[in-house]
């Protein structure tokens, strides 16, 4: 860690690319005037280094904290430990609301300190002008429109959009079902081709990993024109994930939650314009 000021920006696991984007515009737009640590950047860490480590050595170090609060992140453990150090320190802590979370849903832990209530641009300037005073320094002008564009992209709305849109460059199918959802229960995709499920299986399981869904995939007939033995089939049937041909097809099935509900209606909101 270098001899500059340090700004700890405090984010749940989940939350990680925002965090990393935040930086990088942090950086940006401060001309890399103090260091931001955020432990989920590789470029926060040492090589070689404990993560638990420089993760504690940065929060007995640092000078001020934003706090990255969604409705998800405001629920873990780690998060709030770290705010508390903050406080502890009596160091500057500003919690930054994101993803649909306002000032008004902050737990009280974290509603004592003096909050930015999203990213939107006046929000950012606020931020900004903030760290500027925190650090020393003059805020110099910044495209605060564009900083909110970009940061917005990785929001929970934005995340899953762009998840839903990467599903779709390599089965349409399937996000055409996933985007279409519009009631809680059991919801089935039929006639995926097998191979082109193994190919955002990473993606649905991101999707199952942030509590959007859970799923499962059941194969359910193979395609006529795969006409070879049966010693052939079997062998294709088995191979590892990714490396199937189309041959066979089977059903998604998947049970959304609440969440996913939520942020579709949201997604459809803003690609509509429509205010919330």
């Amino acid at each position: 860690m270098s001899e500059k000021k340090l700004l700890f920006l405090s984010h749940a696991t989940i939350e990680r690319e925002l965090a990393i984007a935040l930086k990088a515009q942090i950086d940006g737009a401060l001309l890399g005037a103090f260091d931001v640590f955020v432990s989920s950047d590789p470029g926060s860490l040492k090589v070689g280094s404990e993560w638990i480590k420089e993760v504690h050595k940065a929060l007995r170090h640092c000078n001020a904290m934003v706090v990255l609060c969604s409705e998800e992140s405001v629920l873990r453990p780690w998060l709030n430990f770290e705010t508390g150090v903050g406080w502890a320190r009596e160091i500057p802590v500003i919690p930054l609301c994101h993803s649909g979370l306002t000032l008004a849903g902050l737990p009280q832990t974290l509603s004592s300190f003096q909050a930015i209530g999203s990213l939107a641009p006046n929000s950012l300037k606020v931020l900004y002008e903030s760290l500027a005073e925190t650090f020393g320094l003059k805020c110099p002008p910044a495209d605060f429109e564009l900083f909110s564009q970009n940061l917005s992209e990785y929001e929970v709305a934005g995340f899953l959009d762009r998840i839903l849109t990467e599903i779709g460059t390599r089965c349409p199918l399937i996000e055409t079902g996933l985007r279409s959802v519009d009631a809680m229960g059991t919801s089935t995709i039929e006639s995926v081709p097998r191979n082109e499920y193994e190919t955002v299986l990473t993606q649905l399981n991101e999707l199952r990993e942030m509590g959007f869904l859970d799923f499962r995939f059941a194969e359910t007939s193979m395609m006529a024109s795969f006409s070879s033995t049966d010693e052939e089939k079997e062998a294709e049937r088995n191979k590892p994930l990714g490396q199937t041909q189309g041959w066979f097809t089977g059903q998604l099935r998947f049970e959304p939650s609440s969440k996913l509900l939520t942020e579709l209606r949201r997604i459809d909101r803003e690609s509509n314009h429509v205010p919330s």
